[in-house]
């Protein structure tokens, strides 16, 4: 669907009149100007239509001069947007951030004469692209040669082997893409033409800004394709000769804009934007850097399905607006749930060619335009949108003030060369490439010519934040051109998603108050260890406690990885801030939220941090030290000197101050990967090495203080502490030489009227991660865990994949000597998990269940054919440009680094078996990992007669050189069933928030049909 301004354009380019008679739409039309399809979009927006004709009825008092040819005799002007565009290259002169590549494939049979020749024809017809721009007493003005004096250079790359000739291609295109122009001396358009092959042909052009915009990079296509087909066929150009050129436009541009018109129309964008204008703020990873702006930019691309774009193009001729607004809206909305701002400046483009005689000319007419949007009230998205469709319409009826004047107008004193005027943001929806609109395909006799969109991009954008959309056959592509310098790449692949998942929640209820539109949002939204995180739903339960006036709650990072949330609390009149955080609160926040919700600190302020738009300031909230801050957590205090050097590990591995003694390490943020840091701690202050699993039982520091008494230990820094809180008493007994029992099994739950449930651990050694499954899976379910032997710094880690099976099954028939058997076995516990149901079998027993966690198969991948291996890179070099040759070149910086950690693995693991008691536990950890990897390089697979489960996760890592077995590479390792089963998530956050409930769900219907079966 076109926009309104583009079917305006080209009704008027078809000479179709509209006018309004009292409140009906009236037209007329030469015979066949109107299309079906046009007429089929005259209809769907007669209403758009009706509104925009009736206001601009009441804004024109006179009538607008037609476009006419100007002399030629003295200096010509530049219009107010080429103005605009000399004066920053004045600044900037070496930048690129204004040039407009474009790559446009041939194959078949190219006549590189004719092409030749068509691009010179094309130069000819449109003078502008012979035009420089020097100064005349330090003003810009255009100077157009008479002789067209371009000529093709062609590249021959069919020396450069197969494999790298796209690449080459993509290289010497990119660098084209980066070269500055010379506005002064020109040339102003440059080309080439690089030879792949006899059949196949890349011809790349690059325009600067100033005389070219998006619309006229389509005509420049289309001119040249129409010309080169009539050329090849010995016939002239068949395009019409042009009335007027750009600098006709240029000229008329300054006489018409002044006066009354000028000033009517300056007066509705000074209403529109007078006061204190916002600034957005977004999420930014990084601030904003000083002096001049910068233009370092990145992208990243999502394609929406076909069916959701279907659903918002129905949806939006339903409720009268073009597919424009709603998408517009949907932004508006996005960057509302981001920084919490009711009042927001976007900005888009119009074609700018309001007149007639501006269709096919090439030149800069784009023109920006400023929305002003108000979301206050959490109205639904349909009202919301009524709004939009409303200040839409009105900016379509003053479109014709140019930016440049506006920014005249206005001065807006707030912004810098830091920052674009007046707004940060853009959004652009494009027309789909069909039906000879844009850069459609175009197929000759002997030759395709096909426009590469994105092939290129050059690493700069203008703004902080661009969406552009664009309507395809095979759904609706979505691009954020951003910041590089201040977005995380992380941060806008976040947003994409959140982008799908809102459109998804507005064709769903478009009734529903913005504000409760599901969305995973930033700072909304964070992932906390793994957990999906939404603070709008914790800050809505904190304000129904009582007492709570205003709450805001942020994500902190006070280690790299490592985030927890914080809530900071401002209080109602006559609260206690004493007292107010207390198991009270806890209490009521644990009923009425998940446990991965519970805020870890509590910070009461005396009011919460505003910024200049009057919002809350969640910069100036995480810059705010917890430590510093007034925090009333209810805790228990030390009681000895041990506990308190317990406390100080805790509150120096967490990042949280203080800790009470009877804090559960887990509820607190505690995580997998902080009590591999806790215990490393433990064994460096205390010399012991304590089972990592112990923590799931002893998850308090008063059960942790008890365990460590037991083996004999006091650090010797107690000394010091000696006063400082309750004295130990001299009479104090200690317990000598009680050692833990070192075990592999480790009880998750051991209750439940089910069979119990056996997992193996995965290649990193813990088992801690499988803790959500075993709470997910129910009261029912017992559930065990087996670790890897050797972390205890007693034992040497087995080396043999059969022996360690063995081993695992004599502690396992401990609980259960019998079976039937319920085992499972993540990554390469799974293989182990394998090797005990075939020993099992083997002895007579039944194994009823045997699942692999994303284990794959000696079969799961296989090289692909070279055809398809370029074939890949070559739609990823198309569809990321350079993004995904620095790709490659990461991924091979990642390879390296994995074979010197895995080299660095092997001597650890050589050297610890001779001194394997003293190794601190971070190198024991290592050569454990590597006593695994050995055990699974040498282990032979033997074909199971059972049934078995995958539990696959659907996110894989991309394997662009080889061919993956959509079965996990099992197929024929299984004599029984085989059940593949998908689960969201990747090979590691399977087991995490909120993907472990969908495992949970899938084993638990698995578990019990297994139970039916037996």
């Amino acid at each position: 669907m076109k926009t309104l301004d583009e079917l305006l354009s080209e009704l008027r380019q078809r000479d179709v009149q509209l006018w309004l008679e009292g409140e009906r739409l009236r037209y007329r039309a030469a015979k066949d100007s109107l299309t079906p399809e046009l007429l089929a979009e005259l209809k769907t927006q007669k209403a758009e239509i009706i509104d925009f004709l009736r206001q601009i009825t009441t804004v024109a008092s006179s009538p607008i001069p037609p476009i006419v040819a100007c002399e030629r005799n003295g200096n010509l002007s530049l219009s107010f947007g080429q103005q605009r565009l000399w004066f920053l290259h004045q600044f900037e002169p070496d930048s690129s951030s204004n040039n407009m590549p474009i790559v446009v494939r041939f194959k078949g049979n190219l006549n590189v004469a004719v092409l030749e020749e068509s691009l010179k024809e094309v130069v000819r017809r449109h003078e502008l692209l012979r035009t420089t721009f020097p100064a005349v007493n330090g003003n810009p003005t255009q100077v157009i040669a008479i002789d067209v004096s371009l000529t093709l250079p062609i590249i021959d790359l069919q020396q450069v082997p197969d494999e790298q000739r796209e690449a080459e291609a993509h290289l010497l295109a990119t660098k084209e893409a980066h070269q500055p122009f010379d506005l002064a001396n020109g040339p102003i358009l440059r080309v080439m033409l690089l030879r792949l092959s006899e059949q196949e042909h890349l011809l790349v052009w690059n325009m600067h800004s100033i005389v070219c915009d998006g619309a006229s990079a389509d005509l420049f296509y289309q001119d040249l394709t129409t010309i080169y087909k009539a050329f090849s066929l010995g016939k002239a150009s068949p395009l019409p000769p042009l009335k007027v050129q750009y600098a006709d436009f240029a000229h008329w541009q300054h006489q018409w804009l002044q006066g009354e018109f000028l000033e009517s129309q300056a007066k509705y964008w000074k209403r529109k934007l007078e006061g204190n204008l916002p600034i957005i703020e977004l999420p930014y990873d990084h601030p904003r850097p000083h002096g001049v702006q910068t233009y370092k930019g990145d992208r990243a691309a999502l394609l929406l399905p076909k069916a959701l774009n279907h659903a918002l193009t129905d949806l939006s001729q339903k409720w009268g607006v073009t597919l424009f607004m709603t998408l517009l809206t949907v932004f508006e909305l996005l960057l509302y749930r981001y920084s919490g701002q009711e009042d927001l400046l976007i900005s888009f483009a119009s074609a700018g060619r309001g007149q007639v005689e501006t269709e096919g000319l090439i030149g800069f007419f784009s023109n920006t335009l400023v929305l002003r949007s108000n979301l206050a009230g959490n109205p639904t998205f349909r009202q919301l949108l009524d709004r939009v469709r409303q200040d839409c319409l009105e900016a379509y009826t003053h479109q014709d003030l140019p930016f440049e004047k506006l920014i005249e107008e206005l001065k807006p004193e707030q912004r810098s060369r830091n920052s674009s005027p007046l707004f940060q943001v853009k959004f652009s929806l494009n027309p789909p490439w069909s039906n000879g609109r844009g850069m459609a395909s175009v197929e000759l006799p002997d030759l395709t010519i096909t426009a590469l969109f994105g092939y290129i991009y050059h690493g700069k954008t203008k703004y902080d934040l661009t969406l552009v959309l664009r309507e395809q056959d095979n759904g609706l592509g979505m691009v954020f051109d951003y910041n590089a310098e201040m977005f995380d790449a992380i941060t806008i692949e976040q947003m994409l998603g959140n982008f799908k998942t809102l459109l998804e929640g507005i064709v769903a209820n478009p009734d529903q108050p913005i504000s409760e539109l599901p969305l995973l949002t930033v700072p909304e939204q964070q992932k906390i260890r793994g957990f999906c995180i939404e603070l709008a739903e914790l800050e809505t339960t904190l304000t129904q406690y009582p007492g709570v006036e205003n709450t805001v709650v942020i994500a902190r990072e006070e280690k790299p990885g490592d985030k927890r949330l914080v809530a900071y609390l401002v209080l109602k009149q006559g609260e206690n801030r004493e007292t107010f955080v207390s198991d009270k609160l806890l209490s009521f926040l644990q009923q009425k939220l998940p446990e991965h919700l519970l805020p870890s600190v509590f910070v009461i302020l005396d009011s919460l941090p505003l910024n200049t738009n009057g919002q809350v300031d969640r910069q100036a909230l995480a810059a705010l030290n917890p430590t510093n801050s007034k925090i009333e957590k209810t805790f228990a205090t030390p009681e000895d000197p041990l506990q308190l050097q317990l406390t100080e590990i805790w509150e120096n591995v967490l990042g949280i101050h203080p800790i009470g003694i009877q804090d559960n390490f887990f509820d607190i943020g505690g995580n997998s990967l902080l009590a591999v840091r806790l215990f490393s701690q433990i064994e460096k202050i205390f010399g012991l090495n304590l089972p990592l699993a112990i923590i799931l039982q002893c998850s308090t520091i008063e059960q942790l203080a008890n365990i460590i008494r037991q083996q004999g230990f006091l650090p010797e820094s107690h000394n010091k502490h000696k006063n400082s809180i309750i004295k130990v008493e001299s009479s104090t007994s200690i317990n000598s030489g009680k050692s833990i029992p070192w075990s592999s099994l480790v009880p998750f739950q051991p209750n439940g009227s089910k069979p119990p449930l056996f997992c193996i651990h995965a290649i990193g050694l813990s088992v801690l991660y499988y803790r959500d499954l075993a709470l997910h899976l129910g009261e029912d379910q017992p559930f065990y865990a087996l670790q890897a032997r050797g972390l205890d710094g007693k034992q040497a880690p087995f080396t043999k994949l059969a022996e360690m099976a063995d081993h695992y099954i004599k502690e396992i028939q401990t609980i259960q000597p019998e079976g039937p058997y319920f085992l499972g076995g993540s990554s390469f516990g799974g293989l182990v998990a394998w090797e005990i149901a075939q020993q099992l079998v083997k002895q007579g027993q039944k194994v009823a269940f045997l699942a692999l966690f994303d284990t794959t198969g000696p079969n799961y991948v296989k090289q692909a054919p070279l055809q398809k291996r370029v074939s890949h890179h070559w739609d990823n070099l198309g569809k990321l440009g350079t993004n995904y040759v620095l790709e490659q070149i990461r991924n091979k910086g990642y390879w390296l680094k994995y074979k010197l950690q895995e080299n660095f693995q092997k001597l650890a693991f050589k050297l610890s078996l001779k001194i394997w008691r003293t190794v601190p536990y971070n190198y024991r950890k290592l050569a454990i990992e590597e006593a695994n990897k050995q055990a699974a390089r040498d282990y032979v697979l033997q074909v199971y007669p059972g049934r078995v489960t995958v539990f696959r996760a659907e996110e894989r890592f991309a394997l662009e050189k080889r061919e993956v077995d959509s079965k996990m590479g099992w197929s024929e390792m299984v004599l029984g069933r085989l059940d593949i089963q998908n689960v969201p998530g990747n090979h590691d956050s399977i087991f995490r928030e909120p993907h472990v409930r969908t495992l949970s769900e899938k084993m638990r219907i698995c578990i019990d049909q297994a139970i039916a079966d037996t």
